[in-house]
């Protein structure tokens, strides 16, 4: 079977995995005539260029609210993957209210661990963020955990800078509270091992996300996750997940007095424990994900 992978070149692991896992399969990775497309974004670009092939198509937090239904062609579109469960329920909710019936299913992004520099980690002194410099990450409610700190912590964030408003807070609010920021810009993916092997956290502190390969990327090197709890992201990161400022500074450091210990479902534990960290991507988030999207390409055409 012949099969073009669509995607925009922004440097995402699965550029170098699909092709690999595909031709284990004894498939051919095609750039015309293809007679399966697999869209890693819901762009309807492929529908028009390859309107003879089968199409799956991947649906990510980040088209979710720009999506325009109605230009897509939903009878060539097989099954649309979503990354995880809040979208595929707002997905399945439109379908249903626009009578489209293309399948949708549920399909987590997954890691290489092997292309991750694993080791047994601790506390420390480094809170390191891999996100753009945008609203949608939510930075201040990263200063405020930072702020929550002891004057020490540092918080390292690498990603492209897209909004000049969220730079100048983050600019005014450190030296406010006179704490330690580093911003530095888009890292090539091929380096960020590199980069995050000095950092003893991953916080993530967006208000919504599909799922992540930045704090699965993190995990996979032993780096304990803080994760905001945007929806259902509970699902993904049990455990590892936080509500309020104090619960966060809580899974940092444990041993502050004057922390507001709030109790809910899924407490973020004080302990360190880069071994569970490492092994939740392998058991939820490994290579195996990505064979799945194989198995709808093999399955029968319907």
């Amino acid at each position: 079977m012949k099969v073009k992978i669509f995607s925009p070149d922004w440097g995402h692991t699965w550029l170098d995995i699909y092709p690999k896992l595909l031709k284990e399969r004894g498939h051919e990775v095609v750039e015309d005539n293809p007679d399966v497309v697999l869209n890693m974004w819901a762009s309807p670009d492929a529908l028009k260029l390859y309107p003879d092939a089968r199409h799956i198509m991947f649906l990510r937090r980040y088209e979710l609210f720009s999506f325009d239904w109605p230009k897509y062609d939903w009878n060539k579109i097989e099954c649309l993957i979503l990354v995880n469960d809040w979208i595929k329920k707002v997905v399945d909710e439109v379908f249903k209210r626009e009578g489209i019936k293309t399948k949708t299913m549920v399909i987590y992004n997954a890691v290489d661990t092997s292309k991750w520099t694993y080791r047994e980690r601790g506390h420390g002194k480094k809170i390191g963020m891999a996100c753009h410099v945008h609203p949608k990450k939510n930075l201040p409610l990263a200063l405020q955990i930072l702020a929550a700190l002891p004057d020490d912590y540092e918080l390292h964030i690498a990603g492209k800078m897209q909004e000049q408003f969220t730079f100048h807070y983050i600019d005014n609010l450190a030296r406010s509270i006179k704490r330690r920021v580093f911003i530095y810009d888009h890292i090539e993916h091929s380096l960020m091992d590199k980069w995050w092997e000095d950092k003893n956290y991953c916080l993530s502190t967006s208000i919504s996300e599909g799922c992540p390969n930045n704090v699965l990327e993190a995990m996979a090197k032993g780096i304990k996750p803080i994760v905001h709890n945007w929806p259902v992201a509970e699902e993904q990161f049990r455990g590892f997940v936080f509500n309020e400022v104090d619960e966060a500074v809580q899974g940092i450091d444990s041993t502050l007095e004057n922390l507001r210990h709030v109790e809910y479902e899924w407490p973020i534990d004080g302990d360190y424990n880069s071994a569970l960290y490492h092994q939740t991507v392998n058991d939820n988030f490994s290579l195996d994900n990505y064979r799945r999207v194989l198995d709808v390409i093999d399955s029968p055409r319907t």
